[in-house]
């Protein structure tokens, strides 16, 4: 279960357990009307901001979004690392069998472009064009749950406003038990709107952001494990220049502790 599932779990269940704790019942914060103005005004109106392609894309998205990939960077050098033994014990032509088993797409064109002996600027450049692809991709996630979460409180004060002119429409001809109900309900809308901005779409993007730039960073230090086994390093040079190129410094300690360089 991904983080992302969890943190929505626990906030839904909050909200409920302090609904109860104030002596309220979940059930009457239900409301169809407001759920068809928020979630359908906020996705009419993202769905302006971009074009079709991109918005045929939310369901991937989302299974990105509350998906666990599997970005690990010990892993990444350590294959690196053995890369480079082999082809420093029987040449760059052994590891044809290794490229062609690889599953990740990058790493197996980058790997095949080594083995064939690819010019470094060409394999750099072809390697960015991968990436930046990639990259593309990611970031028009953050931007659709961006433009989702920016959407949803405006659409619920339009809600809100809606339901308010409903009760004063029937001001004078009901009790003011019913009127008072009537205002409850319409202010349910603006607590869709806010809720579902900052419990949903907000971290989504913020989430998406923290995937995309983990998911570059370990691109990025499979190119520097490329260029260094093109270049003939020893498999330790190329184990540091690929920890060297962590932004973070706690993420090389942890690294080379992990990868047992002290």
């Amino acid at each position: 279960m991904s983080s992302t599932l969890i943190g929505l779990i626990v906030a839904f269940a909050s909200i409920i357990i302090t609904m109860i704790l104030e002596g309220s019942n979940p059930a009457s914060f239900l409301s169809p009307s407001a759920m068809a103005v928020i979630f359908g005004g906020s996705l009419s109106a993202t769905m302006m901001s971009f074009d079709l392609k991109t918005m045929l894309q939310l369901p991937k998205f989302f299974g990105n979004a509350f998906g666990n990939p599997k970005i690990n960077y010990t892993e990444t050098i350590t294959q690196f690392y053995e890369f480079s033994i082999k082809s420093r014990r029987e040449g760059l032509l052994s590891l044809e069998d290794e490229a062609e088993d690889i599953e990740d797409e990058v790493m197996r064109t980058g790997m095949r472009m080594v083995i064939d002996g690819a010019d470094t600027e060409i394999l750099e450049e072809t390697m960015e064009e991968l990436v930046n692809s990639i990259d593309k991709s990611g970031k028009e996630a953050q931007e659709v749950f961006e433009t989702l979460g920016g959407f949803s409180p405006t659409m619920g004060i339009v809600g809100t406003v809606m339901g308010l002119v409903h009760v004063l429409e029937g001001l004078g001809k009901g009790s003011m038990e019913a009127l008072g109900e009537g205002i409850a309900v319409a202010f349910i809308a603006t607590f869709y709107g806010i809720g579902m901005a900052n419990l949903v779409w907000v971290p989504l993007s913020n989430r998406t952001r923290f995937l995309n730039h983990a998911i570059r960073t370990n691109y990025e230090i499979m190119v520097v494990g490329m260029r260094a086994i093109q270049n003939g390093l020893s498999p330790e040079m190329v184990k540091e220049k690929m920890i060297a190129h962590l932004p973070e410094q706690e993420e090389r300690k942890k690294l080379r502790a992990e990868l047992g360089q002290g």
